[in-house]
């Protein structure tokens, strides 16, 4: 669970930093999202290789796999697996 929390959080941080660099400076944005500026760029760098739709979508199939396994349907380590995989799949 705690790696699936990790991916969640740093797929809203991209899909944040890719729609509002334009609109802040380094230091608002890093504070709006709640990161350190200094992670902004490197975020920024990273947000890049995505489209926006692609990080929506990456962060609704983390969204779905944290519920598929409250509900009981995937184990923990299962669901981060295919999520995983599902990311290098479409990414390549």
């Amino acid at each position: 669970m705690m790696i699936l929390r990790l991916l969640t959080r740093h797929c809203n941080i991209l899909l944040q930093v890719k729609t509002e660099e334009g609109k802040y400076g380094k230091s608002e944005l890093a504070k709006k999202i709640g990161i350190p500026p200094f992670f902004v760029g490197k975020y920024a760098g990273q947000a890049k290789n995505f489209k926006t739709e692609r990080l929506k979508e990456m962060l609704s199939e983390c969204t779905q796999t944290e519920y598929d396994f409250k509900r009981g349907k995937i184990s923990d380590q299962i669901g981060v697996e295919l999520l995983l995989v599902g990311f290098t799949e479409r990414s390549a």
